[in-house]
């Protein structure tokens, strides 16, 4: 081999796993570095240098097999009917399969009637309404009634503060919940997905302020009338 494509091979290889240290998607930096490093094994290869071909050829190895694991779970799930509309309605910062992933975790509870959640309880569950509602009071009074997507107890979950308010059910419901310690655990395992669950639940949030604040506006209203 001249001296060249001995040149040629290693920029090459070194450029692409320059390319691929920049670059933020982690499919693509393996992709890319796989690249890369197939051009490093290649001159390695006829150069004579046995033992950085292997290496190199190892390192191929180990990131084609990452990146189809990536690739695996980054294809497009077919979610049921029922999670379509509600993955739609809540989650779609999420890829599906990180949803489905999400909703796999979760226990199912279901209620025809009775009490949900108490006020004033230490809570660590954070529950999502799958069908049917809730309904919110205080001190014995009526303060909303939250429907399919809402989350529920959130912010007792999310504060580590007492329950502020009963949660009732007064027709079938049915509802998931995710405890502590699971979400615990994925948000050490999978921050990505944790973040984008925050991020659901903040936007439920925003709704449920919205809603507060149009009540009573038009109380106001009323009362002005």
């Amino acid at each position: 081999m001249s001296g060249v494509e001995v040149s040629v091979w290693v920029n090459i290889g070194y450029g692409l796993m320059l390319a691929a240290l920049l670059t933020r998607d982690i499919l693509w930096l393996r992709v890319i570095l796989m690249a890369g490093q197939l051009c490093l094994c290649v001159f390695a290869v006829q150069s004579g240098v046995l033992n950085a071909a292997v290496w190199n050829a190892l390192f191929v190895i180990i990131n084609a097999a990452q990146s189809a694991l990536v690739w695996r779970e980054r294809r497009e799930v077919r979610l049921p009917d029922g999670l379509e509309t509600l993955y739609q309605a809540r989650f779609r910062l999420m890829r599906r399969s990180e949803f489905l992933r999400l909703w796999n975790l979760s226990t199912e509870q279901r209620l025809d009637n009775g009490q949900l959640i108490a006020a004033d309880q230490a809570n660590d569950r954070l529950y999502l309404i799958a069908d049917g509602e809730v309904v919110i009071r205080v001190r014995g009074n009526e303060m909303a009634r939250l429907g399919r997507g809402a989350f529920v107890a959130e912010m007792s979950f999310l504060t580590l503060e007492p329950t502020s308010a009963d949660v009732e059910v007064d027709a079938p419901m049915t509802c998931r919940y995710w405890t502590r310690a699971q979400l615990d655990r994925l948000s050490q395992r999978h921050p990505k997905l944790w973040h984008k669950l925050q991020a659901a639940i903040g936007h439920d949030l925003v709704g449920k302020l919205r809603a507060v604040d149009m009540n009573a506006t038009m109380m106001t209203h009323a009362d002005a009338g």
